[in-house]
């Protein structure tokens, strides 16, 4: 699972602002191995506990098919 987005077609997003966004059903990983993929890499923090802490980047689609972006600290 790789992503390749342009800096044009991203809008940076600040984490307080999600609350306000709305997001369609359909999941935007197509394969059930990217799906997979990506609950193994939210569950590695959690398993990490706080012994690392890092920055990451979180990509997502809102219901109007606007790919943003938000950056936080796990």
């Amino acid at each position: 699972m790789s992503f390749t987005y342009s800096a044009d077609t991203v809008e940076i997003v600040e984490k307080e602002e999600i609350a306000d966004m709305n997001f369609g059903p359909a999941d935007v990983l197509p394969t059930e191995a990217d799906r997979q993929r990506r609950r193994a890499d939210a569950d590695r923090p959690v398993t990490l506990g706080n012994t690392y802490h890092g920055k990451l980047d979180i990509y997502f689609q809102t219901t109007d098919g606007a790919t943003k972006r938000v950056g936080t600290t796990i």
